[in-house]
């Protein structure tokens, strides 16, 4: 809704996500839906490893939840491009 959008925080939000990011990962893309509250971010990966350790910091963290990889496709070796879809709970703005 409008007042969702209004109320969301993008600075809140990326310091967040940026907190999860390992240092051999880069985001490409993030789109959050604010009606389902789900996001999708797209980037790329130094190694499946780098990838793998990135899902698992958003499944520990208490802001996102039921993170999974919807898509993965190697890239130039030794990249993996991804996206990953997840659950944004904005604890603070409720």
């Amino acid at each position: 809704s409008l007042i969702e959008r209004k109320n969301f925080s993008w600075s809140r939000f990326l310091s967040r996500l940026e907190s999860t990011v390992p240092s051999k990962i880069s985001i490409s893309s993030v789109a959050p839906s604010f009606i389902t509250g789900d996001v999708t971010i797209e980037g790329k990966a130094y190694s499946i490893d780098d990838l793998i350790r990135f899902i698992k910091n958003l499944q520990n963290s208490k802001y996102f939840k039921n993170a999974f990889l919807a898509e993965q496709k190697n890239a130039s070796p030794p990249n993996v491009t991804f996206v990953i879809t997840f659950k944004y709970q904005d604890t603070e703005s409720k």
